[in-house]
């Protein structure tokens, strides 16, 4: 008698299954973006057309760059808008709201910078062209969301709907920009924390602007942090007072700095005449990928190239005349004024005119799932006060990101440029993170220069160490001019290439930075420019693809010294490891054998031979971590040296057996942390995990199969031309000569569109992953949307 309720019960549960499945499919389906047919929409000044090609990538013809901003935004936001407001959340302090306490650190460290002000008053002072498209944007993105019957799939997980778009987001995307390429607190603090627990000698010595493969473009030989002589009395003494220390120091990676690669070959180089661009931007990669392709042509103009997504301008790319990319220059735009407080009262602090009140901004951050959290946010007079003291005292930031004047979207104007001496003059003006900018005309000209505002210190205050502020010999004054930035135009050599290591020498008169990448990847570019001729746009997407990586022989040389025949008869593992190192091919390759023990050996050799000199300021500042990009110079010089006195583990009787002790320690982590009996035929892809995944499949581990790109092996490594690590890769991969885009080649991970069930969210990615090209634009439309007002 009860079969028959329970069949029945059972019929209806899956009926209802059904329902829901199907509703939510519908629901999920139509949240995806129209891409064909008419759509009218309020805030279109004059009709428009949008052509999508096979990969989903849009070409808008519009009557102005006003509505061009605004198809833009339009279509941006269908592909792109969890992206877009993540960047705004997380720039702005505002991802606790969706995601909780775990993302209250965030927030907190953004609200203690004020940002969301500080974008405001960036909007507030632009130019009016650049504020129109700005608002244009934000009216294109909004339509979108007016529009619309469904939200993206993240918006229905995570049960919230997004605010409109303004103005101040899209500043928000481009201080997130900043803060990636320019943030420098942490190297600021090394210094000052070294300089006040270390001798000179030995600071110096550890922290150089310079290896053996550096190479300078202009400025001369020399250096402002030049490479130092072992302190050897000094290192001994640290050495001595720090035995008793139990503290550890974290050390680098000194390979994990966010980077690019970029050159440029004018027409006494190229096979038909012609100046080539090529530029890969290396960034932390993730689902979607940073950066959005697209095309506008409006007025009689046209741009083409990758644009951020929230922003109304083409970042890199090309006008058809000039074509221009970027690597970041590693300027110091950020200074860690030391505030003193008054003993009396702490709202106050001293300045060259006396005590001055700090303002206070309260601050509350709503956090999903528990009650608002609130702060007392200061402002000094010469940026916000930090959340962390340094050596026990307050410091404001004073960052050009915070600053008006040194924020801008002059980019927008490149759509206008016809020479590269119009396009230098341009974007020595611009506002925006330092940056290494390599340009191409179409007359067969190559020029290299710098962008962004650079602050100009007071003689003898080159703001590498936290100074009282209250002083008038430590401060800027303003900006150095447009006029005074370095620049190059057609080198005799025929090229210009910059990898983010030091290429402005000591003679250039003023200080620009101190902290650069190292030089391998630079220098390596260039061996192979000098010997190329008659080159073509698929030879230098070939060189993008080099992974051929010299910096890591060093290691071998040094291992192989270490592994005697005494050593590995005694030692079957260490026997496999030297044959393994032996038959190591010099290259980052995914099947090369050796290289993984190499590089496991590097990283703990830093660790073990600085980690002992930096204890008394690890000691002296808990945050204090020796991520000096350039720590491979005194590494390398101590353990080429391998003077006693300077043996940082005592006990050891020699250097021998110190680093004997470190080789076969870093054998056993790779064999224990890879599971590994045996290391005969390890690759170097088996090594590394490399994910490349949505900002949601951590918290959704079910899903990260449909969220995440596929799990694959790649070649190359941080000191390759092809730079691939777990931290950062290339973002994309473009090689264009001005005037010919059909000839161009762009590539970059993932697809056009974020959303799950788009067929543009994964279709460019084989291409990334593999190295294979793609085109740079394409002429073929799949799709055509027209929008009408």
């Amino acid at each position: 008698m009860l079969r028959r309720p329970i069949y029945t019960i059972f019929l209806m549960l899956v009926a209802g299954l059904a329902i829901v499945s199907v509703l939510l499919a519908y629901e999920l389906n139509s949240s995806r973006p129209r891409r064909a047919g008419e759509i009218k929409l309020a805030g279109l000044q004059s009709p428009l057309t949008v052509r999508f090609d096979r990969f989903g990538i849009p070409d808008i013809s519009a009557a102005s760059r006003r509505d061009a901003a605004f198809a833009l935004g339009f279509v941006t936001a269908g592909d792109r808008l969890f992206q877009m407001d993540l960047i705004r959340r997380k720039s702005g302090g505002r991802l606790a709201e969706i995601f909780g306490e775990a993302a209250l650190e965030n927030d907190i460290r953004q609200r203690h910078l004020d940002i969301e002000a500080a974008a405001q008053r960036i909007v507030d002072a632009l130019p009016l062209a650049q504020r129109e498209s700005l608002e244009a944007y934000a009216l294109g993105v909004n339509a979108y969301l007016e529009q619309t019957a469904n939200l993206p799939p993240e918006f229905i997980l995570l049960q919230y709907e997004p605010a409109r778009w303004t103005a101040r987001d899209s500043i928000l995307v481009v201080l997130s920009m900043f803060q990636l390429l320019s943030w420098s607190e942490s190297e600021e603090r090394l210094l000052s924390v070294m300089h006040e627990c270390l001798p000179q000698p030995v600071t110096s010595f550890l922290t150089p602007d310079t290896d053996g493969y550096t190479k300078v473009l202009t400025g001369g030989p020399d250096s402002a942090r030049p490479v130092q002589a072992i302190p050897v009395r000094e290192l001994a003494a640290v050495l001595e007072h720090n035995r008793t220390l139990e503290t550890s120091v974290r050390v680098g990676p000194a390979d994990e700095h966010i980077g690019s690669n970029n050159w440029a070959v004018n027409s006494r180089k190229t096979l038909d005449g012609s100046a080539m661009l090529a530029n890969d931007m290396h960034l932390p990669v993730s689902v979607p990928n940073i950066w959005y392709r697209a095309t506008m042509r409006y007025a009689g103009l046209q741009i083409s190239g990758l644009n951020l997504p929230g922003v109304p301008s083409i970042v890199a790319g090309s006008n058809g005349h000039v074509a221009w990319g970027f690597t970041n220059f590693m300027a110091d735009v950020m200074d860690l004024p030391k505030l003193t407080i008054h003993p009396d009262h702490t709202d106050r602090y001293w300045t060259s005119s006396g005590w001055r009140k700090l303002e206070s901004i309260p601050q509350s951050i709503r956090v999903k799932g528990a009650a608002p959290l609130s702060l007392d946010v200061k402002i000094s007079l010469w940026g916000p006060v930090w959340r962390e003291t340094l050596l026990g005292q307050p410091v404001a930031i004073r960052w050009t990101a915070l600053d008006p004047a040194a924020v801008d979207l002059a980019l927008m104007e490149l759509d206008r440029v016809r020479s590269i001496e119009e396009g230098i003059s341009l974007l020595n003006r611009a506002g925006a993170p330092p940056q290494n900018v390599l340009l191409a005309d179409d007359r067969g000209n190559i020029a290299w220069s710098l962008m962004g505002r650079i602050p100009r210190r007071v003689e003898g205050f080159d703001g590498s160490m936290s100074r009282s502020w209250a002083q008038k010999s430590n401060a800027w004054i303003g900006f150095l001019d447009p006029d005074e930035l370095p620049r190059i135009i057609n080198p005799p050599s025929g090229f210009l290439a910059t990898a983010n290591s030091r290429n402005v020498g000591r003679d250039y008169p003023h200080v620009l930075g101190h902290n650069f990448a190292h030089g391998y990847r630079t220098f390596r570019i260039s061996e192979a420019l000098e010997k190329m001729h008659s080159v073509t746009e698929m030879d230098l997407f070939r060189l993008q693809l080099d992974t051929k990586t010299d910096f890591y022989e060093f290691y071998r040389t040094l291992a192989s010294g270490l592994l005697t025949t005494r050593i590995v008869t005694r030692n079957p593992v260490l026997a496999d490891l030297k044959r393994e190192i032996d038959a190591w091919d010099g290259f980052a390759r995914v099947d090369s054998r050796g290289l993984p023990f190499l590089a496991a050996f590097r990283t703990l050799l830093a660790e073990r031979v600085f980690g002992p000199i930096l204890k008394s300021c690890a000691s002296m500042d808990p945050a204090f971590e020796y991520n000096w990009y350039e720590l491979e110079t005194p590494l390398r010089q101590l353990l080429n040296s391998q003077i006693p006195d300077t043996l940082p583990d005592s006990r050891f009787d020699s250097w021998n057996h110190f680093l004997l002790a470190i080789l076969e320690e870093s054998a056993g982590k790779v064999t224990s942390e890879h599971s590994l009996a045996t290391f005969q035929n390890f690759t170097w892809g088996e090594f590394r995990d490399i994910p490349i995944s949505h900002p949601l499949s951590p918290a959704l581990p079910w899903l990260a199969e449909l969220l995440d790109m596929p799990n694959q092996r790649f070649d190359g490594c941080a000191f390759c031309i092809r730079v691939m690590s777990r931290q950062l890769s290339a973002s994309e991969r473009f090689v264009i000569s001005p005037g010919r885009p059909e000839r161009g080649i762009l590539h970059m991970p993932g697809g056009q569109s974020g959303h799950l069930l788009s067929s543009h969210y994964a279709d460019q990615h084989p291409y990334w992953a593999k190295g294979l090209a793609m085109p740079y634009r394409s002429e073929q439309a799949d799709t055509v949307l027209r929008l009408v007002p």
